[in-house]
């Protein structure tokens, strides 16, 4: 069995919001900055994404009530219970 490892990411939405959040992903298939970025914009990415005070949960919270499927792709969860009619 492969372990996946966790990442923090740093995702600009399409409201131009930053939001951070964890992505699983096999160590193979992680890339990590490039070399060739200056150590300075390493350390200010990294700290840019650790400080984000949003992550996805509470981004998505928040702002399906104001989004659609026609706007940024949000289809509400399905559920189970019929609704009442009075």
């Amino acid at each position: 069995m492969r372990r996946r490892e966790s990442e923090l990411v740093l995702l600009r939405m399409r409201n131009g919001e930053q939001v951070s959040g964890m992505v699983a992903v096999l160590p193979e298939a992680f890339t990590a900055l490039p070399t060739t970025l200056p150590r300075r914009q390493q350390l200010r990415l990294a700290h840019r994404t650790r400080s984000t005070e949003r992550d996805t949960y509470l981004w998505g919270r928040d702002h399906k009530a104001e989004c659609a499927p026609q706007v940024c792709g949000y289809v509400p969860e399905a559920t189970d219970s019929a609704p009442t009619t009075t």
